[in-house]
């Protein structure tokens, strides 16, 4: 717990501090939300803390996109060591269980879906 106190410290300010849940993860992931709520503000950022063991499980990102970058440990998606991971919408990706203490930054952008013409601006467009 002395790591995870530490690097807590080390942030400076956040905004909230929670637990994710288990349709998420396995095992207590801390997530540290520093900035934006994605449901608010259409983008957000902060670090997820996983121990030794912990995992997040497979997801779909279907109105936004992610980006995953290590700060420490190692960090293992679909069974491939990386960096960096870019979900884009419509993606979908997992952290495979943590063989140490892992964190991550997190950032996500809504996305926002292009605005389909109707039927009716459609059929003036056809006969000009």
């Amino acid at each position: 717990m002395g790591k995870i106190k530490s690097f807590i410290e080390t942030i400076g300010e956040y905004e909230e501090i929670s637990i994710l849940p288990t349709t998420i993860a396995t095992g207590k992931v801390l997530k540290i939300r520093v900035s934006g709520n994605i449901e608010e503000t259409n983008y957000e950022s902060g670090y997820l803390v996983l121990p030794k063991g912990s995992s997040i499980k497979n997801h779909k990102h279907i109105k936004d996109r992610e980006i995953y970058t290590l700060i420490m440990g190692s960090l293992y998606m679909n069974g491939r060591l990386v960096d960096v991971d870019f979900c884009e919408i419509n993606g979908s990706h997992q952290i495979d269980k943590c063989k140490e203490l892992t964190i991550i930054r997190y950032q996500k952008e809504k996305v926002m879906e292009k605005v389909k013409p109707s039927y009716e601006k459609c059929k003036k467009m056809k006969k000009t």
